[in-house]
């Protein structure tokens, strides 16, 4: 369960969600988030049945090669083997972005070293190392927003001396629904990438144990509770911070950590160390999306490898089951 849920709440809900509220209003982003949300629920709970029937390891390719044909299944390992492959080094660059926030002088390249070797050393060491450190990462991030949720309400709802909250006027006079249609189908691309990495569930299956039991009841659990998380944030978002506030239109591209809306919402309330907090919980937020990076781009390596549809050197697994050739 929370393989999917450190795989998927990360940067998405930190920084791009304020851009969706920005493009077309808090009430356009809350309702794209629950469309998405509902869609991501259907293509999850057929993963998750598959998944539980035929526990295989990278297995997105085994059930396009077994269920539709070959030429399906190549392509779509070799794709999502891409998508993890080149989400690498971005996360190695956005990870030296925040750590340059404390420390300026040392150089990026510098800080991704510090950042890959420890995380490549755990994968080697067993799958089950993977597994307990993407526990804790997800653990701290939930909490976060948890946090944030309830200290947000609290402001919004004025419950902070010296800081009175907007209420509900950032969903009053028009202002919920921005620019129609058209702004709010562009949201979708926001919420996508937000829901991404919740189908590492399936990727996990064939390492698990008792995966007809264990994989349904983590898919099911963990869905409702991201999809509860995303929106609350977003609610939580939306009442705090108008629509036209600068920094939910430059959240998403700027790499100073106080754009990030939460940031600005802790500030607003006045918790104006909370920036340091954000920052710390962004970290551990691209750490885990590093880590999920090299297991979900080795499994399905693997996966391929053994399906024939790639080198049969990156098949080989150690004793303790970890696939050395593909990782590397």
């Amino acid at each position: 369960m929370n393989l999917a849920i450190g795989g998927t709440i990360g940067t998405g809900i930190f920084l791009s969600a304020g851009s969706a509220i920005a493009l077309a209003g808090p009430g356009s982003a809350l309702l794209s988030y629950m469309v998405v949300g509902l869609f991501v629920y259907t293509v999850v709970i057929t993963l998750g049945e598959m998944a539980a029937m035929f526990p295989v390891s990278g297995a997105f390719s085994v059930f396009g090669t077994r269920f539709v044909s070959p030429a399906l299944g190549f392509t779509l390992g070799w794709n999502y083997w891409l998508q993890w492959a080149l989400s690498i080094p971005s996360e190695l660059t956005a990870a030296s972005i925040i750590l340059q926030f404390w420390a300026p002088h040392i150089q990026p390249w510098q800080w991704a070293l510090v950042i890959i070797v420890p995380i490549f050393a755990l994968q080697l060491i067993h799958v089950r190392v993977y597994g307990e450190s993407e526990y804790w990462l997800a653990l701290i991030k939930v909490l976060m927003i948890i946090v944030f949720v309830i200290v947000g309400l609290i402001y919004d709802w004025g419950g902070i001396k010296g800081h009175p909250g907007p209420g509900r006027a950032n969903f009053e006079n028009s202002q919920a629904f921005i620019g129609g249609f058209a702004n709010f189908a562009q949201t979708f691309v926001y919420a996508f990438y937000s829901f991404g990495g919740v189908e590492l569930v399936a990727i996990a299956a064939g390492e698990s144990s008792l995966p007809y039991r264990t994989v349904p009841r983590a898919i099911k659990a963990t869905f409702f509770r991201i999809v509860l998380f995303y929106i609350l944030t977003i609610l939580t978002i939306g009442l705090c911070i108008n629509w036209r506030d600068p920094t939910l239109l430059t959240a998403a591209h700027d790499s100073d950590v106080t754009a990030s809306p939460i940031t600005v919402v802790f500030q607003r309330a006045g918790f104006g160390a909370a920036v340091h907090v954000v920052n710390a919980v962004l970290l551990t937020a691209v750490l885990s999306a590093t880590n999920s990076a090299f297991y979900g781009s080795s499994r399905m390596l693997l996966s391929l490898a053994r399906a024939g549809q790639a080198p049969r050197v990156f098949g080989w697994v150690n004793s303790r089951g970890v696939p050395v050739p593909a990782l590397l």
